[in-house]
Order: C-alpha cells, then structure tokens, then sequence
C-alpha cells in the first residue's frame, strides 16, 4: 500500500482527491482477456473486412484477431473497461456457438508452393477471399511445415462456391522453378553460380513485368511466378539458359595473402579491370580477411587457359610485394577496447593512410571474445608493420599509465554547509587542491570524492577533512533582530564595534 499526502486548503485537497480516486477507479476497472476460440472461425468472427470487430470496438475498448502468418499468439485478445471486456466476450461466445451449428469445414489439397499466393501480402488475398464469397481459407503458416491441405470454412450452402474461388485462386497464378546447376551433385559449384550472378546482377535482368523471380539461396530451387503463363514460362527458359552458361569449367580459385589484395585491386579498382579486359576473368574477393578469390572465365575461348594465365598474373603481381611482415603486440585483453575506440576510430588513427594492403587482427585472429588471446597481430607491408605496432604499443602504455594516475578512490561525506568552502568562490580553491595533489576532486552536497594516485588521493582527503574540522571550531551564534536596529548596531561609520 503506498500513500499519497496531499497539502494545501480544504477545497483544492477535496477536489485532488476526487481527481486521484477517478484516476484509480479508471486503473483498476480496466483488464485483458484471452479468448481460446479455435483459428478456424476467427475470419468468421471477425466479419468480411472486420466489420463485427469495427461494430464492437470502441475508445474503452479493443479487440485483436491474430493473423496466423504473422503471429504465434492464437488467441483473441480483449482489452479495456471490465464491463465492456465482459460484453464483448459474450457477443464473441455467441457468434462462435451460432458458427459451430450453421458452417462447416472441408479441405482441399494446393501445392505448398502456390499457398503464399493464397494468403497474398499481410493476408490480404485471405481478407478479400472472405469478402468476395463469404467463406474463410484456412491456410497453414508458411513459417511452419506442413503439407499442401487447405481448408474453407463456410456456411454449408456457400462451400460449393468457396471451392470453386479457391481453384480459380490456386490456378490463376503459374509457378515454375529452375534449380542451380549441381545442386545435389556440386553444392560448391551452386554456390560459385549463385554468388557470381547475384554480383553481376544477372537474375534481375531476367525478370520482366508481371513476373517474379524469388531466389533464396543457392541450395534451393529458383522460383518463377506471375499471371501470364508464357511470360514465366520465357523467364524460365532465359534462367536455364543463364545457368547452361556457366558451367563448372568457368570458375577457379586462388589463394592470395589477404595484405596483397589491395595490389591487386589496384587504385579505383583499375587492377581488377585490367585482368578482366586481359583475360576475361571477373574477380571475386570475399572479404578483408579471407586469402581466397574467386575467378569466373567470361569469354568464349577455352576456359583452362585464360584462368591459369589470370592466376599467373596475379601471383607476379603479389610477389612485387614480397616484404610482408607481421608483428604481435602483448595488450592484455582488458584494454583491446582501447586499441579499437569507438567504431574501430582509435584503431584507424593508430594505422593511419596505408591503403588496402595492412591487416589488424585485435586479439588475435579469433573473432569470438572467449578465445581471444592477449596480443595484437599487425601484419602488412614491414614499413607500415614497425610503425603501426609502435603506434599501439605506445598508446596502450599511455591508457596503463592514465589508469595509473586515477587507480585510488576516496569517497567520504562532509557537512553540507561547508560544502561551499571547500569549493570556493567560483571554484577556486578545489582548482588548488586539484593542482597542489594531481588528483581529480568532485563536491556535490556534501559528497566527496577523490581520485587518483593512492598516496595524493589520501593527502587531499586529510588536507579537507582537516578544513573541515577548522570550520567546525568557529561558533556562530544568530541573534533575531529587527531591520529598524540594524543602524543603531552598526553605528555611525560602523563604530559599534570598535574597540
């Protein structure tokens, strides 16, 4: 129980009282109810474009259908004022019993494939089926595995026509898919094919308009889809023929010190260009960290050849770069935070302006915090390497040094009155604690908090607690005296109180 106390006259304490009892009542007469009414009716209960729902609602009151291919929750979720919750759940109730003894429910087999097509986006194709023949598909979640049963529930006299719509549904979008060249036979190939045309952009440049081309990785199928079948029946044909295109002789690797990338590159890329206008090879490098490139023959020639005479190149091009050096630098793991900053901007300023052909591993070469051991590996050109490792060495002693410097706390209270002295007009005479013991020093309401090296830090806590003490010992006494005999205390020229 938490009680409010209320001050001020008779009339305005009344009245807050009126205002906090209302506020109150208004609380406490508000609830939530689930209701566990089978999935199958709730398209039903809720009505042709929510109609029964919009009916019910109200400012005090709200009701929530799930909607099965967004949400786990199946239940039918009241809430608002108690009394309206109770009459909305009675009305809810009814409507589900009248539904029980006036519809049925049959089921009808569509390929799972087509059931997306069913639900359209946000259930909007189940909405409209609803309102278009007053029956509701029941579609299972395409986010759970099921089978291809889809069920309507309708009034008896309305399943005939509800069967009918949904064929007509079912049948009006064609669906065709391709899959990647070697999906079961070469996972590896799929996935070069499927990395490489998604670089190069080529599935998009299939499609065309009225036809979706849905891609989802290259271990599942490609799927075509759209009302017009010989416009998706053409997309197919120009998909298998992409994929006809690129067979396994076209692709080829190499390993390549991840520091020499930044050679092959080349500034704005024009390395890169240069072994694809030499050797129609297209080049794929997968990450800043991952020696391995990817190569795709583009010509029409022999494959074999043009690959082996890019790789070739390639590696004449990283041998120019021979220096590679990699240093380790002992910064325990604690300060690893440190050597990055915010956003790796610490860590950019420490390696400065070296272009693509340096590496930082902090901690190590492990991504995972559990494993990472206590060094910095800097790796690159030996110039850059010394420099850069000198940089980080140098600044994680400079952190050692200021934790050094601000290791000891002292924390204590003062008087809250003598809080002003020790702080001084304009904060003056805490500046010169600070400056005479090379500690930081914070006064806030009597709080007192000293940090710094242990031995200054206990000092500057003597040097106020002892100011402290000498305020302590001067006894002031206040006597209550009327404005009119100030003048005659103080005197002519202020000659009261002289000797």
């Amino acid at each position: 129980m938490v009680e409010i106390q209320i001050e001020g006259v008779d009339a305005a304490i009344a009245k807050a009282k009126e205002e906090i009892a209302k506020i109150v009542d208004e609380k406490t007469s508000r609830k939530t109810e689930k209701l566990d009414i089978p999935a199958d009716f709730h398209l039903l209960i809720a009505g042709p474009n929510d109609i029964n729902i919009q009916e019910w609602e109200s400012d005090d009151l709200k009701i929530r259908i799930p909607n099965p291919h967004a949400s786990t929750d199946e239940h039918i979720v009241l809430t608002g004022h108690r009394d309206l919750v109770a009459e909305a759940r009675e009305k809810i109730e009814a409507k589900y019993q009248q539904l029980k003894s006036t519809t049925a429910i049959v089921t009808m087999d569509v390929p799972r494939s087509q059931h997306r097509f069913l639900i359209g986006d946000r259930g909007e194709g189940i909405k409209s089926f609803l309102a278009e023949t007053g029956c509701a598909i029941v579609v299972p979640p395409l986010r759970v595995e099921a089978g291809d049963s889809v069920a309507i529930r309708s009034e008896r006299s309305k399943v005939g026509l509800g069967l009918d719509k949904l064929f007509q549904r079912a049948s009006e979008v064609t669906l065709l898919t391709v899959d990647f060249p070697g999906i079961t036979a070469d996972e590896e190939h799929a996935k070069n094919v499927y990395r490489y045309a998604k670089r190069q952009n080529l599935f998009s440049r299939q499609a065309t308009e009225g036809v979706n081309v849905s891609i989802k990785g290259p271990t599942n199928p490609i799927e075509i889809d759209g009302k017009d079948a010989a416009k998706v029946q053409s997309v197919q044909k120009s998909l298998e023929s992409l994929l006809k295109s690129l067979p396994r002789e076209k692709f080829d690797t190499i390993e390549i010190d991840p520091c020499v990338h930044g050679v092959l590159i080349g500034k704005n890329g024009k390395g890169v260009q240069s072994i694809k206008d030499q050797f129609d090879v297209y080049c794929i490098f997968e990450g800043q960290e991952d020696p391995e490139i990817h190569l795709i023959y583009e010509g029409t020639d022999s494959p074999a050849s043009a690959l082996n005479a890019a790789k070739e190149h390639m590696q004449q091009l990283a041998a120019t770069t021979s220096d590679i050096d990699e240093r380790s630098v002992p910064v325990p793991r604690k300060y690893h935070k440190i050597v990055v900053g915010p956003n790796g901007t610490t860590l950019n300023a420490l390696i400065g302006d070296v272009g693509n052909n340096l590496r930082v591993y902090v901690g190590g070469k492990s991504r995972d915090p559990e494993k990472q051991d206590d060094v910095v590996i800097v790796r690159g050109p030996s110039k850059d390497v010394e420099r850069i490792a000198k940089n980080i060495a140098d600044h994680v002693a400079e952190a050692k040094h200021t934790e050094f410097l601000t290791s000891h706390v002292e924390e204590f209270s003062i008087p809250v009155d003598y809080s002003k002295n020790i702080i001084g007009k304009g904060g003056k005479r805490i500046q010169e604690l600070r400056d005479r013991f090379g500690v930081q020093i914070k006064v806030d309401e009597g709080k007192v908090h000293i940090q710094g090296v242990k031995k200054n830090a206990e000092e500057a806590r003597k040097s106020i607690q002892q100011t402290v003490s000498e305020l302590k010992d001067d006894t002031i006494e206040r006597l209550p005296v009327k404005n009119e005999h100030h003048g005659h205390l103080i005197g002519e020229k202020g000659t009261s109180f002289e000797d």
